[in-house]
């Protein structure tokens, strides 16, 4: 099991921007919420919410725009890790689930992983650290709790 904790680095336009936009409907113009919006994204983790701090590696996926009512993302998205201790290094975990991005300590489900965390379960805490309008960037505090399977040790029957 482990507990793991750093930043994204979410630059949503400018010259360095790490998200686009590939789809809307018909109605995401008109909508209050951008119910249709589709996006990919490729975020850099960091290891403190400085955009100079340590980077950790990726956070890479899309996510659409899937409530009328309120701003709610449907997420599919991985963890590519850069850095790290041992194995972790090339591992990714793969989060997926509803993400209404105006609740601090929206719950998302860790549905998977690779490398280090094969058969990867448990749940991504995430949060909005700090949005910076005038830049159009904003930090995302995330942290994980995860249980995976520990290849490392063979099991002796």
């Amino acid at each position: 099991m482990a507990k793991l904790h750093f930043y994204i680095q979410d630059f949503i336009g400018g010259r360095n921007e790490t998200v686009y936009e590939v789809a809307r409907a018909s109605i995401t113009c008109t909508s209050p919420t951008s119910f249709g919006l589709v996006q990919v994204l490729d975020d850099v983790m960091t290891a403190g919410p400085d955009m100079n701090s340590k980077p950790l590696g990726r956070f890479q996926g899309f996510f659409a725009v899937s409530d009328l009512r309120t701003t709610a993302y449907t997420l599919d998205i991985n963890y590519y890790f850069t850095s790290g201790p041992g194995r972790m290094k090339g591992s990714t975990i793969s989060i997926a689930g509803r993400n209404p991005i105006m609740q601090q300590g929206r719950e998302v489900a860790v549905v998977g992983g690779t490398g280090m965390f094969r058969f990867a379960r448990g749940y991504n805490i995430l949060s909005n650290f700090s949005n910076v309008v005038q830049n159009e960037y904003l930090i995302l505090e995330s942290t994980i709790y995860v249980t995976y399977k520990d290849d490392s040790t063979p099991c002796n029957y």
